[in-house]
């Protein structure tokens, strides 16, 4: 990442080109702080070089319920267009997630 990338579009990159796909009840923190997504990563000004940023995984409301129920259902109408995330060369995994 850059200094001028922001973690909203880290969170969209993963959602298109990973198994994040069917995840999207998370936030990024960095020594247990929630980072804002929406800002630039240079903003942060406790964030050091080749910083661990780590993925905590919330707990589902109505709200984030039924988004990925809706992503479950885009997969299963349309499995194929979701192959370079599921078994395709592109496939990018993280583990583990920690949850709050």
């Amino acid at each position: 990442m850059y200094p001028t990338d922001n973690l909203f579009d880290l969170r969209q990159f993963f959602s298109e080109t990973s198994q994040l796909y069917f995840i999207s009840n998370y936030h990024f923190e960095y020594m247990d702080n929630r980072l804002n997504e929406l800002v630039e990563v240079g903003m942060h000004e406790y964030l050091e070089n080749e910083a661990q940023i780590d993925i905590v995984i919330d707990p589902f409301d109505e709200r984030s319920a039924r988004y990925h129920l809706k992503k479950v259902q885009e997969f299963i109408q349309n499995p194929k267009a979701h192959q370079n995330i599921f078994g395709g060369k592109k496939n990018i995994i993280f583990f583990p997630f920690r949850s709050s």
